[in-house]
């Protein structure tokens, strides 16, 4: 199953929301796979009760990503790959990123956190699970901060041969 969207509601915990005032909750909505609108349903339950408060639909409109490197992984079918990407922290300071694959059924990053010393360079490990037929895949890698906004993000091309 291919996943399209990722959406983080911060109100899971149970909490009093007061009547006839403003309340309000944080949602973060990360797109993964093509680019496009995605609707979801938000609902506000009475966990006393069980019963519906409110309901919403979320739309969300996601454009391409904004590639700043292309990879190219040559795999034979039926055989899982791996490969390493080198990855530089421009800063003066130790930084921390998060690593997000647009479609982790074909490639994700082994650790999904990266911490990088001063002007230093790590490697990203990826796994490219087994293709079972020939063809290509786009895949996109994401490299996130610590605040999960996007630094960069690598196109990664699976090509998968007999």
């Amino acid at each position: 199953k291919r996943v399209s969207s990722s959406l983080d509601a911060y109100a899971r915990t149970c909490r009093r929301w007061l009547s006839h005032a403003v309340n309000s909750f944080k949602a973060n909505f990360t797109p993964l796979g093509t680019p496009g609108t995605r609707k979801t349903h938000v609902h506000l339950v009475d966990v006393d009760t069980k019963q519906l408060v409110a309901a919403w639909i979320l739309t969300c409109v996601a454009a391409p990503p904004q590639v700043t490197k292309d990879y190219d992984v040559d795999v034979r079918v039926g055989e899982a790959a791996h490969k390493k990407i080198s990855y530089e922290n421009p800063w003066n300071r130790r930084r921390g990123y998060q690593l997000m694959s647009s479609d982790p059924n074909v490639m994700r990053p082994k650790a999904k956190d990266l911490q990088i010393q001063p002007q230093g360079r790590e490697f990203m490990r990826l796994y490219v699970a087994p293709l079972d037929r020939p063809g290509r895949v786009e895949v996109f890698l994401m490299v996130n901060d610590e605040r999960g906004q996007n630094e960069d993000c690598f196109r990664v091309i699976v090509n998968a041969a007999l």
